[in-house]
């Protein structure tokens, strides 16, 4: 009854205790390993690891929403809890406390297992100017050369830098200063000296690097909602400088808080200021026109003697009402415009005025808030809307329209009074009406006007004045950082507890992957349970250390491995049924490593050994190694021949074999699958049948490239060869596609490697049987008995000690 063949699982999917002891003894060593590991992980770790602290301060928020002095709208915006949180964590507030504490310069000293931030304690400090971006956030090691009493700056890799440094003294650091003053030379001679084998370093930050290293701990959260309260925490490996950065962090709060909102209120006073320059300008022109129109017309009273002289002016009134009703109108579509939404489009405004000659105020104020809006969507692409800067910006812009429409306001009231003016003295039908009457009206109502706004202006900026000069802030810092003096890390009971806990389920992890991932082909029966494929022979795992020389059968012609080949050169000549006595044996395997190359070679060697007349092809034209073997030249070769460069009898190398001749593959060509399916290899393989036994041809791996599978083709007896513990169960897979799919004839496997179990007996295969190995064709050998060495079993009698049995499991 014949055995039906298994799908190769996936993964291994049933319990096998053999398979799990063996997998248990493999890891026997890997445990002990783990345990090393876990016990110097773990001093180490305490040993080594910076101790890491936390500190805190509290902050409580007291800020008033409004300014209720003199009825002033609070020009200092939302200041909601969380908007102040956002504040103390933008850069542009940090970096005033990064600045005041110095953290852009870093002194460190590196010992040989730990390095540490030298903060308040360095016996030198650096200052630059204009420090060259290559040198920011590179560490820079200091040295004194005594010979020369210069200090010498070099890289962390002792590349130098600069040997010619004075202290005290500012000198050129590559398009920047840089300068250097030893404050306690005691101390910086002890770190220098070769007995403390310390290093001493300082690194120059940019604004990345330096909150990337000091200020990437900080957090900033609301301790309680109700109460108002801010907690400004930060961890670091260095006691005193967090709780430094901490209590900074929050003193700057304080003024940073007042300056900002006072930077705030000045750029109100400072529109003012700007638009109490243009008002007083236009007073000063309405004035100088109202006297020069009382000196022209010799006017002394409200009756004039002379109307037929200035008759003439009133002629212009339709022009100037025409364009005063344009004016009002422009006005008119500003003001809905910002009334309808809370966006203006600034650029459709500026358009709507500008014609108009007057409005050069209102235009002021339109390109500031175009610029606002501008700079809010510079700052959108990097920031959300609840940015506390996008904020403070559409406050800016919200403070600018309300002063626009107040303006607009006072224009329109001002238009429609000298319109009103002109309509007067347009429905005058009498050129001889009394004009410049109504002319010195309209002059004073003019200069009425500008007085009134610029009274306004004047009044609103001593109110915004007062409002400054008064305001201070009710937020309170209600504790300070102490700075601490355990870490919080790392913990020493909960730092052994954890690595326990890791070594058990290391090794209970180790265990059961290895166990289902166990998918190496370790016996015959791997290969029999899922393929019909004979398996030819099996050859010992050789333990020569040089891989190139892979003459076994010469170097040992008695050893196990050497009979192993004996067996593998009678098995092919039982499988071949045919009378030809001229045989092309074809070597593959799945992937390079499995030992294809070395079956070739001392399969070749044995086939020499018997008489027979045999040729060694190194077909793997991508990967060749035979000329190694061999030590010879590979400029010659198939590649050459099969291109017509050379004759393939000017090509063949002899061995010390006196049957055995070689042919390398020569240098490498662009299409070896096409010279590998040619024509002219046929002809080639014709040729050499004339003059040899064996031909035996070496291929690339089939389960990498495809070449193999034309010589596998041609072959008589084609090998697949595979290697214990090494190559994996759905290789098998590829072997039942050439011989199922393909039709491949006479396929057979090899399986390389197998490890041996020594006895009294002599010597047998790990994981066999009396009845693992047969083959169907009348020949084989029962492996449970093993091979006889023939006079090596002295030489090679196993060690009984535990070490020998963990490398034999």
């Amino acid at each position: 009854m014949v055995e039906k063949i298994k799908k190769i699982p996936l993964f291994n999917d049933s319990f096998d205790m053999t398979k799990l002891s063996h997998v248990l003894k493999k890891n026997i060593l890997f445990v002990i390993l783990f345990g090393i590991i876990t016990i110097v992980s773990t001093f180490l770790y305490l040993r080594y690891t910076p101790p890491v602290y936390q500190v805190y301060s509290v902050i409580q928020i007291n800020e008033e929403q409004n300014n209720s002095f003199m009825q002033i709208e609070n020009i200092y915006g939302n200041t909601s809890i969380t908007n102040l949180i956002e504040l103390i964590r933008s850069r542009e507030f940090l970096k005033r406390s990064s600045h005041k504490l110095n953290l852009y310069t870093s002194y460190y000293i590196e010992g040989k297992f730990l390095t540490s931030e030298l903060y308040n304690k360095s016996p030198f400090f650096v200052e630059s100017k204009n420090f060259p971006q290559a040198y920011e956030n590179q560490d820079i090691y200091i040295e004194y050369n005594a010979s020369s009493q210069f200090l010498v700056l070099k890289k962390e890799d002792n590349t130098l830098i600069l040997d010619s440094i004075k202290t005290n003294t500012w000198t050129n650091f590559f398009g920047g200063e840089i300068y250097i003053n030893i404050t306690n030379q005691e101390q910086f001679k002890v770190h220098q000296s070769k007995a403390s084998n310390n290093r001493l370093f300082f690194t120059i930050f940019n604004d990345n690097g330096a909150f990337q290293e000091h200020i990437s701990g900080l957090r900033v959260s609301v301790l309680s909602q109700q109460a108002n309260t801010i907690q400004i925490s930060h961890l670091g490996n260095n006691a005193q400088k967090s709780s430094d950065i901490v209590n900074t962090i929050s003193e700057d709060f304080l003024n940073y808080n007042i300056e900002k909102k006072q930077e705030r209120a000045e750029k109100v006073l400072a529109f003012i200021e700007e638009q109490l320059a243009i008002v007083y300008e236009r007073l000063d022109e309405s004035e100088k026109q109202l006297q020069e129109f009382k000196k022209e017309n010799n006017l002394t009273g409200n009756i004039f003697d002379n109307k037929q002289a200035i008759a003439s002016n009133y002629l212009k009134n339709a022009d100037e009402v025409s364009s005063y009703q344009e004016q009002l109108s422009s006005l008119q579509k500003v003001n809905q415009q910002i009334e309808n939404g809370d966006n203006i489009n600034t650029v459709q405004l500026i358009s709507i005025l500008s014609g108009s000659n007057s409005q050069s105020m209102i235009l002021n104020f339109l390109n500031g808030i175009r610029q606002l809006q501008e700079e809010r969507k510079k700052l959108l692409l990097e920031v959300t809307a609840d940015n506390h800067k996008v904020k403070i910006i559409d406050e800016q812009i919200s403070e600018q329209r309300k002063l626009l429409q107040e303006f607009i306001t006072i224009t329109n009231q001002r238009l429609k009074s000298e319109l009103e003016t002109l309509k007067e003295l347009k429905q005058e039908k009498v050129v001889e009406s009394d004009f410049n009457e109504i002319e010195l009206t309209k002059l004073k109502r003019i200069h009425s006007v500008h007085q009134n706004f610029y009274n306004e202006l004047v009044s609103k900026r001593a109110e915004y004045m007062i409002s400054k000069a008064g305001h201070v802030t009710n937020n309170l810092i209600l504790q300070k950082s102490n700075t601490p003096q355990t870490p919080i890390s790392p913990i020493k009971s909960e730092v052994i507890l954890i690595a326990a806990i890791l070594f058990l389920l290391a090794v209970l992890m180790l265990t059961l992957v290895r166990y289902m991932l166990y998918n190496d082909i370790m016996s015959i029966s791997d290969i029999s349970k899922y393929s019909k494929v004979p398996v030819a022979g099996v050859v010992p795992v050789s333990n020569k250390s040089n891989k190139i020389n892979r003459f076994i059968v010469e170097n040992k012609p008695n050893s196990v491995i050497t009979e192993a080949f004996r067996t593998l050169r009678s098995n092919l000549e039982f499988m071949q049924q045919d009378n030809n006595s001229q045989k092309i044996i074809a070597v593959t395997s799945t992937i390079s490593g499995e030992g294809k190359t070395f079956i070739a070679i001392n399969l070749g060697a044995v086939f020499s050994l018997s008489g027979k007349r045999v040729i060694l092809l190194d077909l793997d034209l991508r990967k060749p190694k035979i000329h190694l073997t061999f030590k010879s030249s590979n400029k010659h070769g198939l590649s050459t021949i099969l291109i017509g460069k050379d004759n393939y009898k000017d090509c063949i190398i002899k061995s010390e074999f006196e049957n055995l001749d070689v042919i390398t593959s020569g240098p490498a060509p662009p299409n070896p699958a096409e010279l590998a399916n040619s024509q002219k290899f046929d002809e080639l393989l014709a040729q050499l049948k004339q003059d040899y036994d064996i031909i035996i041809i070496d291929t690339p791996p089939i389960g990498i490239v495809s070449d193999a599978i034309f010589s596998f083709k041609r072959a008589d007896l084609p090998i697949y060869v595979t290697r214990a513990n090494y190559s994996k169960r759905n290789f098998v897979n590829n072997i039942n596609y050439l011989d199922e799919e393909k039709k491949i004839k006479n396929i057979s496997v090899v399986l390389n490697a197998v490890e041996i179990i020594s006895s009294k007996y002599g010597y047998g295969y790990k994981g066999y049987g009396y009845s693992n190995y047969g083959y169907g064709y009348g020949y084989g050998y029962g492996f449970g008995y093993g091979y006889y060495s023939y006079g090596e079993e002295e030489k090679q009698k196993p060690k009984k000690s535990w070490i020998s049995f963990l490398k034999r499991t």
